[in-house]
């Protein structure tokens, strides 16, 4: 009986990984869903696929591809994604969210402005400018470069105190989830009372399971669940079994159910980073890598999984891609022999910083065909905008 319930739970994964049927061109998605791996390239996916279980947990298949695919690699559409930013050809994370937010090029460090200082609309103030409701979701802190380039605008992504008072005012979001808060001054207790002196309802680890649409009606919301001041939620390989931090999948779902609810027929547009990925790399861990490329994996196919159940996959464009590679990995062996069960993979870092190596792109639903191949991030940036507009 259990092994029958496991090949059906195995199958439903498999469908609604595989995505929506993508939809004749032409036709507008009524949602878009953009999740960013931060640091996460072609090699990133690959240890992290031969090192880890498939998605959902699910035992290894003998029967299927090694390594074993992710959920986001079973999106009908791949392609490739390239880089640069204005003065660099290299690029760091606030220049890179810059382009995918706003579709244009600016320096490295800066958000949301051009390289003159000019200030850029992002999608998800556009979508907000056309009435669908607007999510924003980090691993790490809502303040940090990626998650604030889709809200704030600064000449400097390190200005985390400004940056923060923009994510109290802004207006952009109906929801704002991150690991954290990377700005110093601003404690557990006085961020409760500055978001909600703001007319926010907020939200930590004490609070989470409390996060409902009927609680938070008629008010954005705004969510940093850091339990131990480290601005991320904690690495998979780190977690103990008496971690209070939700985990990417949990805050993701959170912020779906919410966005359903406020959606109002008009759709939404929701960014899901997963930052960690980007933070272990630096640091060339590779165990803390692999569990958090399968913790963003979990999270895509339980928002797959979600909206599947709400009837709207089927209306959805989902794009996964990362904002650049973190690490110069590369995996190199075992040469001359299979990896045996168990055994871990030969790899080699060549940086502890950003390389210029193009990354992933995966996308699946209404005008998903329009992503295959090669693209630039500010190039993807645009098309997502035009893709908003009605």
């Amino acid at each position: 009986m259990r092994a029958c319930r496991f090949v059906v739970i195995a199958l439903v994964t498999l469908f609604t990984c595989a995505g929506a049927p993508n939809a004749a061109a032409g036709t507008r998605p009524r949602n878009i869903i953009l999740f960013i791996g931060d640091g996460m390239g072609f090699g990133e996916v690959e240890l992290a696929a031969l090192q880890q279980p498939p998605v959902a947990d699910a035992p290894a298949n003998p029967a299927a591809p090694v390594p074993p695919l992710f959920c986001f690699e079973r999106f009908p559409v791949a392609g490739t994604l390239s880089n640069r930013s204005a003065n660099s050809l290299v690029t760091d994370s606030a220049a890179a969210a810059t382009a995918l937010a706003c579709g244009a090029k600016t320096n490295n460090g800066t958000l949301g402005l051009a390289p003159d200082g000019t200030r850029l609309e992002s999608m998800a103030e556009l979508a907000k400018k056309h009435g669908k409701a607007v999510g924003i979701v980090s691993s790490v802190g809502f303040d940090h470069a990626t998650p604030a380039g889709f809200y704030a605008h600064s000449a400097s992504r390190d200005s985390y105190e400004a940056i923060v008072e923009q994510a109290l005012t802004c207006k952009t979001y109906d929801v704002l989830f991150g690991g954290g808060v990377c700005a110093t001054s601003m404690a557990p207790a006085l961020m409760r009372t500055r978001a909600e002196a703001a007319g926010l309802a907020y939200f930590d680890t004490t609070n989470f399971k409390d996060i409902t649409p009927a609680a938070t009606a008629g008010k954005a919301v705004l969510g940093a669940f850091d339990a131990n001041n480290n601005d991320l939620l904690d690495f998979l390989s780190d977690r103990t079994p008496e971690c209070p931090e939700p985990r990417l999948a949990d805050v993701a779902t959170k912020a779906v159910d919410l966005l359903l609810a406020r959606e109002n027929g008009k759709g939404f547009f929701l960014m899901v980073e997963g930052g960690a990925i980007d933070w272990a790399c630096h640091g060339n861990n590779a165990k803390q890598m692999c569990g958090d490329v399968r913790e963003f994996d979990r999270a895509i196919a339980a928002v797959l999984a979600q909206l599947a159940a709400a009837g709207q996959l089927e209306d959805t464009l989902i794009v996964v891609t990362a904002d650049h590679e973190t690490g110069g990995l590369v995996v190199v062996g075992p040469y001359g022999k299979p990896l045996a069960p168990g055994q871990e993979a030969e790899i080699k870092w060549s940086t502890g910083g950003h390389s210029a190596m193009f990354v992933p792109l995966y996308a699946t639903g209404p005008e998903a065909a329009r992503l295959a191949n090669r693209h630039d991030n500010a190039e993807l940036g645009r098309l997502l905008k035009t893709l908003l507009t009605p």
